[in-house]
């Protein structure tokens, strides 16, 4: 009888302190939500879809370049898309831009899409952004950075880090720092909210958008962000944006949601963006 109370109190105390470590060991791993495989390229009238490769580390980035049917692009926009799927899902959201004369590199970061199969971490997805930027300065000269949602955080990071090394930022639904997305996060499940604010240090710290903002200028900075953000606050942004330092924009839109590309956001969405790089070049 004692050996069973024993066994029974034993797996009541070592369970939940193993459960927590697990907690601990993979949270940052809910940051990536990637899909494997050869992304298929879009056909567009407004420009041609070239497959590239980019070497990073040893290993390799895929990629895809928005070519515009012009003899002259207006410059190079470099795109870092967000947390799920690969170039598939996010192409939506920039492939305007070579209408409008901008060639576009969108790249999948490593363990996502055709890219080098790897479990992807905030070092690696830095320093694939990183690797992006090289190659375009490289071929084309200095590009434009854009990024969504956790691809807007790394655009603000790595322009942070090397603030000479793009012509200006555009970032559409950053959060602040990767612990207040979770708490953000957690806070919105019923389930989870009690516990948003301890289980949220299961993240860890470092390279967070709000240490980084202020380092852009004298880059100019766009930030963009939907009112009704269901995932990400738009408050997030006008945190930013007050930490940033000039030259810096936002644009709050009244309406769509987190994950609406250029198509439901509409034409103050797109001739924004176009302007700001207009007048960035």
């Amino acid at each position: 009888m004692w050996k069973s109370i024993r066994r029974g109190w034993l797996i009541r105390s070592i369970l939940p302190t193993v459960l927590v470590l697990i907690v601990f060991l993979r949270a940052d791993s809910a940051f990536y939500a990637p899909t494997r495989g050869h992304p298929i390229p879009p056909i567009a009238s407004t420009h041609r879809v070239d497959e590239i490769r980019i070497p990073v580390e040893q290993e390799r980035i895929s990629a895809w370049v928005l070519e515009p049917l012009v003899e002259e692009a207006s410059g190079t926009v470099v795109f870092c898309h967000g947390n799920a799927g690969n170039l598939e899902n996010h192409v939506g959201f920039v492939d305007f831009l070579p209408e409008f004369g901008y060639r576009v590199l969108l790249f999948d970061y490593r363990g996502y899409g055709d890219s080098s199969p790897r479990t992807p971490t905030r070092k690696s997805t830095l320093a694939d952004t990183h690797a992006a930027l090289a190659f375009v300065e490289s071929r084309w000269g200095k590009p434009f950075l854009m990024g969504h949602s956790l691809g807007a955080c790394l655009a603000i990071v790595a322009a942070g880090e090397a603030p000479q090394s793009t012509r200006a930022v555009v970032a559409s639904a950053p959060f602040t720092a990767y612990r207040a997305e979770a708490r953000a996060a957690l806070r919105g499940n019923p389930i989870t909210w009690l516990f948003a604010w301890p289980l949220s240090f299961a993240i860890s710290g470092g390279h967070d958008p709000i240490d980084f903002v202020a380092r852009i200028s004298p880059t100019p900075l766009l930030l963009i962000h939907c009112e009704k953000d269901e995932i990400v606050p738009s408050r997030m942004s006008r945190e930013l944006h007050a930490a940033a330092r000039d030259p810096k924009n936002l644009l709050i839109l009244k309406a769509g949601g987190h994950n609406d590309d250029w198509s439901a956001l509409g034409e103050v969405y797109t001739r924004t963006v176009i302007e700001f790089l207009g007048k960035s070049r």
